[in-house]
């Protein structure tokens, strides 16, 4: 797919600007959709477009790193620190992206890389984009794009092919001002807002997309200095005042000067930028002796992540989750200690003698997914209700103390291990959410409000028994003798995955391949695998070994007469072998949805081995009987045990359509 005829920067700028609750992105963009909707706690519901990429080619150099260059003094400090590290700087000016002192930074811009005797960059903002952020359909209202660095790197997309850039600097300061902007807006708790784009977090999300954009791999760099530090180095070497920070209006800068008389031409002030770089500027005192200099050299090594809270501290708290942590599958579910200075610093972090947790409240009406990538919802809590996240509880009395001071519903996301402490409380299980990894999160709910179950239909959504079922046996049975008989003549392949404890293997009668040991279904696959791979045409066909077992094609038409099939696999579990829990939900595919795939199991060979399945009834287990018919909800969270011998099974996916939903419903409702 080529993004010229699919997508480009003007595109990416639509898909952020404004801000929508429902947002469709390229697969490659969704870690970065998701880091801006975690950052900025929007809870945007968030679905996949296909890949957007170029064939990779050669030509990328690293040390040749773009700088967005307003003419202010961190990116300007960029510059230095960059010829400082023996890079090649390429400053970028988007001419007309800051409106209001867009002439003063052209201006700035010109002259900074005058001096330095860099080669300047200029794309023009087109004017029908300039006012997007202030659409009414922006559910987050900000004075200007949460998107503009990233989309200034896609718009010069001909430049960096050309000049071969494979690099871009970004830094931000670590310290707090005393000034900040007064018409900036805030986080519920009167903080002011960071801004994401800046961020290292959404660099390190968006990169991986801006390689496959352009065609080679990108390297992010994050300098750390005090903002002081900064000043001081342009200060040396005379470029300080050839910097554009102040946001006066041009109209009243020289009377503001006339007045205020400060010391830099660079300066009107009075506004409260101006302010801010003169409370920096006092801290400098070109005579320290060399004591506060190593202490400002130690002070300027604290990361931007930290907030400003020693790592010590940080680890101490992480500590403190460990219960928690501990219980976690997903990598990105534990509370380490970068969440922990996030989560300090906008004031969510809970820690009491008795229980720790992240509180927040909702800002808007917000749905509780049963599934990390899917659009299913469990629950929505409302305006002004409060939900806890990652809770540990050490002393139940003072956890139950806490919660009846708060007057709204309070929401708990966690694991069943707390379940007892929180019925205790008065809690009530509402059901469960799972993450791709396997985690299977309970969602509590103590009711304040007299009027939340049974009143308000649109609360509770997660009632479809369809949707809710795990393991279901439907009403066939089947004769696998002639099938069991002719198991060694194939050579099983290794299963590609990361969660078995080895000895689970396949081969694939219907596939993306026609050969049998070609077991994957590709867009389960990672872009590494995609990427080597891009040149080969995958679809579905039979292969060879369909035919030598063509009794599973009359167990297939029997189940299936009518349908479409994807996958059709022999999949061979070892003695002694284990398939850890985990889900499906890397195949886009699969559920019961028309048009959807479900999954099906005839076992063929099998003695006690144990199906584990975490549905919304909690921890369910099944044994499955030789030549039994099985429908499996593979998205749940789920593991085999395989204790005693070897067991095969027939799997099958077949393209759901009514008929099949209404013959699953019909053995559910058997049961």
């Amino acid at each position: 797919m080529l993004f010229e005829t699919t997508f480009n920067a003007e595109t990416f700028y639509k898909k952020f600007t404004p801000i929508l609750k429902e947002i469709s992105v390229p697969k490659n963009l969704v870690p970065f959709a998701e880091c801006l909707s975690e950052y900025h706690e929007l809870d945007l519901e968030i679905s996949v477009e296909p890949k957007v990429f170029v064939e990779p080619q050669d030509g990328g150099d690293q040390k040749k790193a773009i700088v967005l260059l307003s003419g202010g003094i961190d990116s300007a400090w960029c510059l230095l620190w960059a010829l400082e590290q023996g890079l090649t700087p390429q400053p970028l000016f988007v001419d007309g992206l800051n409106a209001s002192q867009n002439s003063r930074e052209r201006k700035a811009v010109q002259v900074l890389c005058d001096k330095l005797g860099l080669p300047l960059i200029t794309y023009k903002h087109p004017t029908h984009l300039k006012k997007l952020h202030k659409d009414p359909s922006n559910i987050f209202k900000v004075p200007e794009s949460f998107v503009k660095l990233q989309y200034a790197l896609m718009s010069i997309k001909d430049d960096i092919r050309k000049e071969g850039i494979a690099g871009v600097i970004v830094t931000c300061p670590t310290n707090q001002p005393e000034y900040i902007d007064p018409t900036a807006p805030k986080k519920e708790n009167g903080e002011p807002l960071t801004w994401f784009q800046d961020s290292e977090e959404s660099m390190e999300t968006f990169l991986p997309f801006l390689s496959d954009y352009i065609g080679w791999d990108f390297k992010g760099y994050y300098p750390v200095i005090m903002k002081e530090q900064k000043i001081k180095a342009l200060m040396d070497k005379g470029l300080f005042e050839d910097t554009c920070s102040c946001v006066c209006n041009p109209m009243f800068f020289s009377g503001h000067r006339k007045r205020s008389k400060p010391k830099y031409s660079n300066m009107c002030g009075v506004c409260w930028k101006c302010k801010e770089n003169l409370a920096f500027i006092s801290k400098l005192n070109l005579e320290d002796d060399q004591e506060n200099v190593v202490e400002d050299q130690e002070e300027a090594q604290m990361k931007p992540w930290q907030k400003g809270y020693e790592l010590d501290y940080l680890k101490s708290v992480e500590r403190q989750f460990n219960a928690y942590n501990d219980l976690c599958i997903s990598p990105f579910l534990q509370m380490k200690k970068n969440k922990v200075a996030d989560h300090l610093h906008d004031g969510t972090l809970i820690l009491k003698d008795g229980f720790r947790c992240i509180l927040k409240r909702s800002k808007t009406r917000t749905s509780i997914k049963v599934y990390s990538n899917r659009d299913h919802h469990l629950a929505y809590k409302d305006v002004g209700e409060f939900s806890m996240d990652k809770l540990v509880i050490d002393d139940v009395n003072e956890f139950k103390k806490y919660c009846e001071q708060i007057e709204q519903n309070i929401w708990v996301i966690s694991f069943d291990s707390i379940e007892e402490d929180l019925i205790s409380c008065g809690f009530v299980k509402i059901g469960y959410k799972y993450t791709s990894f396997g985690d299977d999160l309970a969602v509590f709910l103590l009711q304040k409000q007299t009027d939340f179950f049974g009143t308000d239909s649109n609360r509770l959504c997660f009632n479809d028994p369809l949707e809710r079922a795990t393991c279901v046996k439907l009403d066939s049975n089947f004769e696998v003798e002639s099938i069991a008989d002719k198991l060694n003549t194939y050579e099983f392949k290794k299963h590609y995955s990361n969660y078995n404890s080895g000895g689970w293997s396949a081969i694939s009668l219907r596939g993306f391949s026609d050969d049998p040991s070609f077991i994957i279904k590709p867009e389960e696959m990672n872009d590494k695998w995609t990427e080597q791979n891009s040149e080969i045409d995958f679809y579905l066909r039979d292969t060879e070994a369909y035919e030598y077992f063509s009794e599973v094609r009359e167990i297939i038409n029997t189940v299936a007469p009518n349908q479409k099939i994807e996958r059709v696999r022999i999949m061979k579990l070892a003695e002694g072998a284990e398939i850890k829990k985990h889900t499906d939900l890397v195949d886009p595919d699969c559920g019961v949805g028309v048009g959807e795939t479900a999954r099906f199991h005839v076992p063929i060979k099998t003695k006690d081995a144990v199906f584990e399945v975490w549905g919304q009834n909690g921890k369910e287990s099944f044994t499955l009987e030789k030549g039994s018919l099985w429908y499996l909800d593979t998205r749940k969270p789920h593991r085999v045990i395989n204790p005693t011998s070897d067991r095969y099974h027939l799997v099958f996916d077949v393209f759901v359509d009514q008929e099949i939903r209404e013959h699953i419903q019909r053995c559910i409702n058997v049961l």
